[in-house]
């Protein structure tokens, strides 16, 4: 006879199999295996110990100041962000021109409208506000460009656009960085890009037509 599965040997243990079941099992434990034999003293002991009460109340005052522990621990906070202010480092609209954002990786077109590069710790920032004709809005096409080879953490950030302290308008760069605001009214706005554990913040940006 092959050795019984555990269950088995359990429910003999138990005394719950059939009789015919349990001469069997009998049989085998009496020629002699060793595994069988070593298998159902753990099943045994192991029966017992699940049998035993052995649980105990804690004292009141315990529990009291394990309560009073717990609500003394300060609360888990989050980690901070870390708030970069960027900088304007070039504006196609000033009188000195240094050199053009790299507006053909946004749009593929040359520049114009009004074109700003931005730097901020670990990145830059291409803006461009394009003039729809005969009408107060702009478009606003963006990139954030990370200094390091770390692109990946540009998939999903979330760009704000906010006027006079309040959100306005938000959306999501793609995996190149790339995000745009259609049909905007000219005016002045404040950004707010939040990428991995850092928020880029670029404040008072001036719209092609409000300059």
């Amino acid at each position: 006879m092959q050795c019984p599965p555990l269950n088995n040997l359990l429910d003999h243990a138990r005394k719950l199999l059939a009789e015919t079941e349990s001469a069997t099992i009998e049989t085998h434990l009496q020629s002699g295996c060793r595994s069988c034999e070593e298998n159902l003293l753990w099943l045994k002991d192991t029966s017992q110990l699940a049998a035993q009460d052995r649980s105990f109340e804690f004292p009141e005052d315990t529990i009291k100041g394990l309560v009073a522990w717990f609500k003394a621990q300060p609360a888990h906070e989050r980690p901070s962000v870390k708030k970069l202010i960027a900088n304007l480092i070039f504006d196609s609209l000033a009188t000195q021109q240094v050199a053009f954002v790299r507006t053909e990786i946004v749009t593929g077109q040359q520049a114009g409208g009004r074109q700003m590069l931005f730097q901020a710790e670990g990145y830059d920032i291409d803006l461009r506000f394009e003039g729809v004709e005969d009408k107060p809005t702009e478009d606003l096409i963006g990139q954030v460009l990370p200094q390091s080879d770390s692109a990946s953490v540009l998939a999903g950030a979330t760009v704000q656009l906010w006027q006079d302290e309040k959100p306005r308008l938000s959306t999501e760069a793609n995996d190149q960085g790339v995000f745009r605001f259609a049909q905007i009214p000219s005016g002045i706005y404040d950004l707010k890009i939040q990428v991995a554990d850092d928020e880029i913040n670029i404040v008072r940006v001036a719209t092609a037509r409000t300059v």
